[in-house]
């Protein structure tokens, strides 16, 4: 239960949104931009979030939207998982997004809300960091396009009222050869102890983790050393090892030498399936 009183906005304009956020910053009011909800919705019932006011950003023309123009694939930050899933328009989004919660909650929970999210796993911007995504967001100067690359470093680095609308990426990257691994302790849907994301692009191998260290990352060390032809596959995975650039997580999921066994697994199963010898 929700015990503290909250105002509700909805806007159907993004510029909109941007105002109604303005005018709680200088009362120190604690205002958030809702579309599915749910992590708000869970952590205010728990206490560990205090809500003055809800901006709903539902009703914003495009957000929910998913299309192909051109080259170019277009994901709204609205869109709810399920969409993502059913439309296949990126099949290594698909594949992760339809592990992320159960499926009741994957109708209500966005995949801007994932990226967004405090729930530090944020599994959906792992497809996105190996295809080298932009964000399209609304701010207070006004419209922008960045590279997630720019704005994404363990959580999506947002300024204080920016309003994130889509996700714009590569449709020949969107169709590339993938591989996917979600490992967790017990139910298949749980939190990961792993999970591994890769695609194939020009021949070279992109990867990208969560569950690994307390935030995803994607590893350009880690790619190069996946990619050197002169290395085995086991002098790879062991140099992989000694080159992760965070600390390992250990905790009540897995130790981090558990997570260090399953990575060595992982990175064994990425190479040879993207070889196309699995």
């Amino acid at each position: 239960m929700i015990t503290k009183d909250f105002q509700y906005i909805s806007v159907m304009k993004a510029e909109d949104g941007v105002k109604e956020m303005k005018r709680f910053e200088p009362n120190n009011l604690q205002a958030y931009y809702f579309a599915g909800g749910t992590e708000i919705i869970t952590f205010s019932r728990k206490g560990h979030l205090s809500v003055d006011s809800v901006i709903d950003i539902k009703n914003i023309e495009g957000i929910s939207s998913i299309a192909r123009q051109g080259d170019e694939v277009i994901i709204g930050a609205g869109a709810s998982l399920t969409k993502v899933a059913e439309s296949n328009i990126f099949p290594l989004l698909t594949k992760t997004v339809q592990e992320i919660a159960d499926h009741t909650n994957q109708n209500k929970i966005t995949i801007g809300g994932n990226v967004c999210g405090q729930i530090h796993y944020r599994e959906a911007v792992l497809p996105l960091l190996l295809a080298d995504s932009s964000c399209v967001l609304v701010g207070e100067g006004g419209y922008r396009r960045e590279s997630i690359h720019n704005l994404f470093n363990g959580k999506l680095n947002l300024l204080e009222l920016d309003l994130l609308l889509h996700f714009e990426l590569n449709h020949h990257y969107a169709q590339a050869p993938f591989y996917h691994s979600k490992i967790t302790k017990m139910e298949k849907v749980d939190y990961p102890i792993i999970t591994v994301a890769a695609l194939k692009i020009n021949e070279k191998i992109r990867i990208a983790f969560s569950g690994l260290c307390y935030f995803p990352f994607r590893s350009e060390k880690i790619e190069q050393i996946l990619n050197t032809e002169s290395q085995s596959i086991s002098d790879k995975i062991r140099s992989v090892l000694k080159n992760i650039p965070f600390d390992i997580l250990d905790d009540q999921l897995a130790s981090s030498e558990y997570r260090k066994f399953v990575l060595s697994n992982e990175l064994q199963n990425t190479i040879l399936h993207l070889k196309g010898e699995m």
